[in-house]
């Protein structure tokens, strides 16, 4: 009976085993099976529908597989910064471990990043790196970013969001966003100082203004790669929160964090912060008086310098305007002409600050956003408006009147005004004796006077575009407003520092009219320098007033 028994159980324990030999056999068949047909794979892919021949060549019926150039076909721009990036390089210098494009996307199962399957999906991408970089993933699982992409969060960073995508660079390379100055510039900046991700995670602000401001942050701006940035203090991928034991920047470990840069750092010098000051009461209180004091002492020395030499400015002004007043002068400008230009020259230096304030994000002080926005716009559309209107009236003017078209005239360019040019050359170097005699208007008044009309059409025209964008569009491409707007850009700062080179320095620095011309205000020219700048126009004309000095006023 017994010997039944054994043999009955002996006979299901072969009986068993041979099934689940068969049973794992067939499933491995299966596997292989769909193994050997891709297509499976593929139906669920971002290349669903593409034939197997735009990948692989055929041969025999069978796929052979091509290298990963030949994803460059289809994607030659994105092939194009891979073949740059430290992956890239690999490859083509033979080293096959590196990453190429199937080892991050998949070969046919490749999903849109937006899907949850795929390894390029936000939260899949830490393991699909760290296939690769095993120890570097292990560290970033425990930190707060991995902790953050774990659950889920779609503005905490990455691999990707780091490093970079398919353009990834060593850290030794000064285009990597990890090159040591980048890193507190560009790459931690995305989300700490990004108002949105702050606000919304709850995440303390200031902290990239005020490392700015430190001796790091400045040291940094200029070049120094050995100076702490970011990484250097708070971690690489192993970065915790200041409360976390672990943490770089926990309390107990700053002194250790500090003496990899200052050997000598102790207990006290680790109270510093390199954010800019500690936000303790008592150094709060410190640092608001000492703001205070400096901001007060600021007001009062340097608000009564100013007081004392704008006093004294305009009383020596008053005096020698006093004294050219009796001087003998010839007419320059009438009442007319001298509207026009202090016209021209107010609304030309409030475009100036408007524009550039528009351009650089400069605030009217004590002012809201949105009322210094519409500030600066609209004053700038006035002082458009109103420097195109006396252009136009100039031009009315010099056609309508004898003595505009006599102006016109004069100022037109001649051979004399090129031969000029080089004798004054020549005499700024020593090797003339004399200087050429000027007719009634220079060479370079000429020059301005052109300048300023050309200007004034190319800033009219391409300040009405900007103005008018929308109608504009639907008469010029949208990359002719880009057009439009370099050129507005680039005129502007043309014509400013021709003012501020040029012009400013023949009516205010020039020391044979210091302090500055009086003839935009007065109209007139002192004959001694009228007979030495316009000779040709004064020599042999009567002064207009040849009256005794009289003491100035």
């Amino acid at each position: 009976m017994k010997s039944l028994v054994t043999h009955i159980f002996s006979v299901f324990i072969v009986r068993s085993v041979l099934i689940l030999l068969m049973f794992s056999l067939s499933s491995f068949a299966l596997a292989a099976a769909n193994a050997e047909d891709p297509t499976k794979e593929l139906s669920g892919s971002i290349h669903q529908g593409l034939e197997c021949e735009s990948c692989h060549s055929m041969e025999k019926e069978q796929c052979k597989k091509m290298p990963p150039v030949n994803c460059s076909t289809c994607h030659p721009e994105i092939f194009e910064k891979y073949s740059h990036s430290i992956h890239g390089k690999l490859r083509a210098a033979g080293v096959k471990e590196a990453a190429s494009c199937h080892d991050c996307h998949g070969t046919h199962d490749i999903r849109p990043m937006g899907d949850r399957a795929s390894k390029i999906h936000k939260e899949k991408v830490p393991s699909t790196c760290g296939r690769c970089h095993q120890a570097v993933y292990a560290e970033y699982s425990e930190s707060v970013h991995g902790e953050a992409v774990a659950r889920g969060l779609p503005d905490s960073p990455g691999c990707t969001d780091c490093h970079g995508e398919h353009e990834i660079l060593p850290p030794t390379e000064k285009l990597s966003r990890v090159y040591p100055t980048n890193i507190a510039k560009t790459t931690c900046p995305q989300c700490h100082a990004n108002e949105r991700i702050i606000t919304k995670y709850n995440i303390p602000g200031g902290r990239v203004d005020s490392y700015q401001d430190t001796y790091h942050g400045l040291a940094g701006d200029l070049g120094d790669v050995h100076v702490a940035n970011c990484a250097s203090c708070h971690g690489v991928h192993n970065i915790f929160p200041s409360s976390d034991p672990r943490s770089s920047i926990h309390p107990e470990n700053l002194q250790k964090t500090c003496g990899q840069c200052h050997p000598n750092a102790n207990k006290n010098f680790v109270k510093g912060s390199v954010h800019g000051y500690l936000k303790s009461k008592t150094s709060g209180m410190i640092i608001k008086y000492v703001t205070l004091t400096y901001l007060i002492l600021i007001v009062v020395v340097i608000g009564g310098f100013l007081y004392h030499n704008a006093l004294d400015y305009i009383k020596k002004l008053r005096v020698i305007y006093q004294q050219r007043r009796y001087e003998p002068y010839y007419p320059r400008l009438n009442l007319n002409e001298r509207i026009q230009h202090g016209i021209l020259l107010v609304s030309f230096f409030t475009l100036v600050i408007t524009g550039f304030a528009l351009k650089f994000g400069w605030y009217i002080p004590f002012v809201g956003g949105e009322v210094n926005t519409y500030l600066r716009g609209t004053l700038h559309r006035i002082a458009g408006l109103f420097m195109i209107t006396v252009l136009l009236y100039n031009i009315v003017y010099f056609l309508t009147t004898r003595r505009g078209r006599q102006i016109v005239w004069d100022m037109l360019p001649r051979l004399s005004d090129v031969k000029n040019l080089g004798h004054y050359l020549r005499y700024l170097h020593g090797k003339e004796e004399h200087r050429p005699r000027f007719a009634r208007f220079t060479y370079w008044e000429k020059m301005e006077y052109w300048a300023v009309i050309w200007g004034g059409v190319v800033m009219g025209v391409t300040g009405f575009i900007l103005w008018f964008e929308n109608w504009s569009l639907t008469l010029i491409p949208m990359w002719g407003i880009d057009v439009v707007t370099l050129i507005h850009y680039l005129e502007a700062i043309l014509a400013t520092l021709a003012i501020f080179i040029g012009h400013l320095y023949f009516v205010v620095l020039n020391p044979d009219v210091a302090p500055m011309s009086f003839t935009w205000i007065m109209g007139r020219i002192p004959k001694e320098y009228a007979l030495e700048e316009h000779p040709l126009e004064y020599e042999g004309r009567p002064a207009e007033v040849e009256a005794p000095r009289k003491e100035p006023l």
